[in-house]
This record gives structure tokens, sequence and C-alpha cells, in this order.
């Protein structure tokens, strides 16, 4: 992953932003706010209630995942969470329709991130804080329609924020963005993924309202070092996007786009050189998930 933006830091062009008002967005962000709220079926898992402490960190509580008919459950003790290795969060939630996570406080002290939605739909994060891990404080791969209202996203590692799989719908309103990133984005879109091995839509209808704020510190490594790759590390971003359509973004920040040829290419390459393996991993039926009319 961090070849991959490393590769891309040559060819991206870093530019500053400041989009007029966008009221379709915001009236769409509102419209599925309550939508969420008042549907019969939807899920709320707050801090305080149903056994989910206010305050998660992996180290002290362990790692906890939704599970159906179950709610919130802890799936790894704290003692252990510290020898587990490869992808780890310590809150996740997959192919969860109609849901509302709110008043938590989340630290990955030993994950790579502290919130991790896949494949969800219609969801509704908000009075949360998420301390990142070794890569980010929230990852959302696929899906659809996530809302996030008053939420500070601290990186402490590769970035904040990642958004990738072809997700169509994620609006940020009132937020904060914080920390330091290694990767030199706060937030990134459209990254590859391994649900990339099929074509997939780009991530698309990303909206930042006016109310978000962005402090943009020091890259976790010295300004001017070098990536492993060899390349230097750039001037901090607070938006980087990759395999996505242009975000609406009312506030004023560094937004680094990265040239679609660039990104095609590198896509075209990693779906060769990886199909065959992540096919076997997953099956096809998990890899088309979303990808067809009608599917869920």
């Amino acid at each position: 992953m961090r070849w991959m933006m490393s590769f891309f830091l040559s060819w991206g062009a870093l530019s500053f932003v400041s989009v007029g008002e966008a009221r379709a967005p915001a009236e769409e962000a509102r419209a599925l706010i309550a939508l969420i709220e008042n549907h019969p079926r939807t899920i709320v898992v707050e801090g305080g209630r149903g056994g989910v402490p206010r305050e998660i960190s992996d180290t002290r509580d362990g790692r906890w995942r939704f599970v159906e008919g179950q709610g919130v459950v802890r799936t790894e003790a704290p003692e252990t969470v510290a020898r587990t290795r490869g992808d780890s969060h310590v809150l996740a939630f997959a192919k969860v329709d109609y849901l509302i996570v709110r008043n938590l406080h989340i630290r990955a002290d030993a994950s790579q991130e502290a919130l991790k939605f896949s494949a969800c739909r219609f969801v509704l994060v908000e009075n949360v804080i998420l301390e990142g891990g070794s890569e980010d404080a929230l990852d959302i791969v696929r899906g659809e329609n996530y809302v996030f209202r008053n939420v500070e996203f601290i990186s402490r590692g590769d970035r904040a924020v990642t958004i990738k799989g072809g997700v169509n719908g994620a609006f940020f309103l009132g937020c904060r963005f914080a920390g330091r990133t290694s990767t030199g984005a706060l937030v990134e879109f459209g990254n590859w993924s391994d649900y990339d091995v099929l074509e997939r839509p780009r991530t698309r209808n990303v909206f930042f309202d006016a109310a978000n704020v962005f402090e943009i510190q020091q890259t976790a490594v010295p300004s001017g070092a070098q990536c492993s790759s060899g390349n230097r590390v750039p001037q901090a971003a607070g938006i980087r996007t990759f395999h996505v359509d242009r975000p609406v973004v009312e506030v004023d920040i560094p937004l680094e786009i990265t040239p679609r040829l660039a990104v095609d290419s590198y896509f075209q390459r990693q779906r060769t050189r990886l199909r065959d393996q992540v096919i076997e991993r997953y099956g096809m039926e998990e890899l088309q998930w979303g990808l067809t009319p009608g599917a869920p």
C-alpha cells in the first residue's frame, strides 16, 4: 500500500480548492440522517449502553464486532491483541444496514484501525472520537450512504480516513481531522482494495461541509525524508483521491488529485497480479457484492 502511495505522489498535483455552496449534497445528508434515525430496523450502538463501553481501547478492552442477533460482542481479549497479525480493528461492522454508532471514544493502541465498516449501508456515526492505529482511524470498504456528524478522526499512523471499494455516498458534517500522517494526507479516497480485482465503480458522492476542520500536522517522518520507495515525502494534503469522482468540498484545504491515467494503470497491474489469489481467498460471490443491479 505504501508503495502505491509513493508511486502516485510523483504524479499527483497538489492544489487548494474552495467549492462554493453545495446545497444538494447537504440536503441529501440531512435526508439520510432522517431516514436512518426513523427507520424501523435501525440498530443503535451507543457507548455506555447495551454492554458497550463508552471508551474502548483494544489493549484494555479487547476487540469488538457486531454479530447479527447478538449485537456488539467482544471477539478478542485484551491480552492477545498485541500478538495478532494482519488486518485488525477495535470495532468492526460488516454487511449491516441501517445503523447508528454514537457516543464512543475508540483507541487503536495495538490495532491497525479504530473503526471498520465493510459493505454496510445507511450508516450514521455521530459524537464519536476515533484515535487510529498503525493505519487508519476509520476504514470503509464498499457499501453506501455513510454519514459522519461531529466525529473526530485522529491519525496516529498512515492517515485518518480511507474509503475505497466503490463506496457510494460519504458525507462529513462538522467533523475534525487531525494528527500525523505517514502517507502525506489525512483523508484518502479510492485506494486500491482486494475487491478491485473485479472492476468496480469509482468511490463517489463524497461531501465535506464548511464546518469540517482539518488540522494538518507535520508528517510522521521528518520533512524532506524519503518514503520506502525512495520518493521524497511531499507537503501534506488534507484529501488525496485515486479511483474516485472528485469530492464536493466546502472548506479550504490542500486537495491532491491523482491523475486518472496513473490510477487506471496501477489498478490494471494489480488486477493482473492478484486476481487469482484474491478470488481463491474470498470467492467470487463475495467479490461481486453490490456490483449487479438489485443485488445486496
